[in-house]
C-alpha cells in the first residue's frame, strides 16, 4: 500500500482496493494495522489517513467526478508527515522555481519563483546551483519544514539527461555538459542548506510529463504524452502509466530533433517553405526544432526581415525575444502571427508520427507556445488531422495541457520534480512488527 501511494501519489479508497486487488473494507482493515505498528513519531497525523479529494491536491477535473459519485463522500488515502518531504526544483531557460513537498507530492505553500537574472547559458552553473541553495532555504522557511525532513531532491534541466543526471547531448545546455550536476548540487545544498539528500536531475519534459500525471490532465491516463514547445520543443511519453526514458536512462521524446521537411505539410506554410535548410543548435540538419521551435521562428523572423528593421530587441536573450514575438503575433503582425501558426503546423507534422509510433489516449501540449492558446492548438490539430491518422480523431486525442498556463506550468513542473524525488527514494516509515 504505501509502495503503491509513493509511486501514485494519493489514491481514492476505491481506486486504491482496485490497483491491490482487496476490498475497500481490506484497505480499511491494512490501514489500521499499518498505523498500528507505525507509530506517528509525535505527528499530529498517522502514517496513513484520509481526506476530501480537494485536500489531496488531486486535479480540480479529477475533484468534481469524485464529488459527483453517489453515495457517501469519497476519501482519499494519504501518507502521514512522518514519511519525509522532497524539494523540486526547475532550472529553465530563463527562470528558476522552487517548492516544497509532503510525502504525498502536495505542494506546501505556492512554490517560489526567480524570473529574472537568469537565462540559462548566460549563468555560470555554480551560480545557477547557489541562487536554488539560497531559494531552497527560504521556501523551507516559509513552509516551516526543517532540513533533516528533505529525504531527496528532484530537479528539471532543458535537454536530454542521463540516470546519472548528466546532459547527454553537448549542444544543448552547452554550459551544463561534462559537469556532475547532482554531486555539484548536493554539495551546495549541504554546504549551504544542511540538507543531506540525494539530487535526482532529470529532463524537464518528462519531469513535466509526471507533474501531469499528478496533478493535471494525465491523471489517471495509462498512456499519454506530454508536448512541451518553448525555445524548443520535447516529448515526454508515459506508457504503461510509466515514464519511458530510453536507453542509457533519458533521451526518449526528443521530437524536436527528428528530421522534417516544410514541403511534406498540408498547410500552405507561406513562412516556413522560405526558410533555407536550417541546421540545428545541436549540428544536425532540418531538425523539427530548427525550423519550428521557439527560437527557430525567431530567427527566421529576423531572416525574413533581410536585417532590417524589426519590432524585436535584437540585444535581448532568446526567451525576452520569444515573448516580444508572441506578443506582435497576438497584435495582429501578419509576419510574426503567420510564422508561429506555419510553425504549429509544423509540430502537428511531428505530432501525427507520434500518435502512429505510441497510439496514445490523450497528446498535452504545453510550453510557453501554448501559452498562444486555441487557434494555436487549432493549427496543430488540423495538420495532424489532414495528413491523415490510423488512430482515432486528433480533435479528441490532441489538446492543451494543464502546462498550457504559465503559472500552472510553474507549479506542475515543480510538483513534477518532487513526485520524482519521492518515486526514486523511499518513506521514512518506522514500523515496529
Amino acid at each position: 500500500m504505501v509502495a503503491t501511494l509513493t509511486a501514485r501519489g494519493p489514491q481514492p479508497r476505491g481506486e486504491l482496493a482496485e490497483q491491490l486487488a482487496i476490498s475497500p473494507a481490506s484497505v480499511r482493515f491494512a490501514m489500521n494495522r499499518l498505523n498500528e505498528f507505525a507509530p506517528s513519531s509525535g505527528h499530529d497525523k498517522p502514517p496513513i489517513y484520509t481526506v476530501s479529494p480537494q485536500t489531496a491536491q488531486l486535479p480540480q477535473h479529477v475533484v468534481e467526478e469524485l464529488n459527483g459519485l453517489p453515495g457517501p463522500r469519497p476519501q482519499v488515502v494519504m501518507l502521514g508527515p512522518q514519511g519525509g518531504m522532497a524539494v523540486g526544483v526547475e532550472i529553465g531557460r530563463a527562470h528558476l522555481s522552487v517548492g516544497v513537498g509532503d510525502a504525498n507530492g502536495c505542494l506546501l505553500g505556492k512554490p517560489e519563483i526567480l524570473e529574472e537574472e537568469h537565462v540559462i547559458d548566460g549563468v555560470s552553473p555554480q551560480r545557477t546551483f547557489s541562487k536554488v541553495a539560497r531559494m531552497v532555504d527560504e521556501q523551507l522557511q516559509r513552509c516551516d519544514v526543517a532540513a533533516a525532513d528533505i529525504r531527496g531532491v528532484g530537479v528539471a534541466i532543458p535537454g536530454p539527461i542521463g540516470h546519472d543526471g548528466q546532459t547527454l547531448a553537448h549542444g544543448i545546455t552547452t554550459s551544463y555538459h561534462d559537469i556532475d550536476i547532482p554531486a555539484k548540487l548536493e554539495r551546495q545544498l549541504s554546504d549551504m542548506v544542511g540538507i543531506e539528500a540525494e539530487v535526482f536531475v532529470e529532463n524537464d519534459v518528462d519531469i513535466l510529463a509526471r507533474g501531469e500525471q499528478r496533478y493535471g490532465k494525465g491523471y489517471g491516463l495509462r498512456d499519454f504524452l506530454v508536448v512541451k514547445y518553448s525555445g524548443g520543443i520535447g516529448a515526454g511519453i508515459v506508457a504503461g502509466g510509466e515514464l519511458v526514458r530510453g536507453r542509457r536512462g533519458g533521451g526518449a521524446g526528443e521530437i524536436g530533433h527528428c528530421t522534417v521537411s516544410p514541403e511534406a505539410l498540408v498547410s500552405p506554410a507561406k513562412t516556413l517553405r522560405q526558410v533555407r535548410e536550417p541546421r540545428c543548435k545541436c549540428g544536425g540538419w532540418s531538425h523539427l526544432e530548427a525550423f519550428a521551435g521557439g527560437d527557430a521562428i525567431v530567427r527566421h523572423i529576423l531572416e525574413l526581415e533581410g536585417g532590417g528593421r524589426t519590432s524585436l530587441n535584437r540585444d535581448a536573450p532568446p526567451p525576452a525575444q520569444l515573448d516580444e514575438a508572441m506578443e506582435l503575433a497576438r497584435a495582429g503582425h501578419p509576419l510574426y502571427a503567420e510564422a508561429i501558426m506555419d510553425a504549429a503546423a509544423m509540430v502537428g507534422y511531428g505530432i501525427n508520427t507520434l500518435i502512429h509510433l505510441f497510439n496514445p489516449e490523450r497528446v498535452l501540449i504545453c510550453g510557453k507556445l501554448s501559452e498562444m492558446g486555441q487557434p494555436f492548438l487549432r493549427a496543430i490539430v488540423e495538420e495532424c488531422q489532414d495528413l491523415g491518422l490510423l488512430f482515432g480523431d486528433a480533435k479528441q486525442i490532441v489538446e492543451l495541457g494543464a502546462g498550457s498556463d504559465v503559472q500552472e506550468r510553474r507549479r506542475i513542473s515543480v510538483g513534477g520534480a518532487v513526485t520524482t524525488a519521492l518515486q526514486k527514494t523511499t518513506p521514512r516509515f518506522a514500523y515496529s512488527f
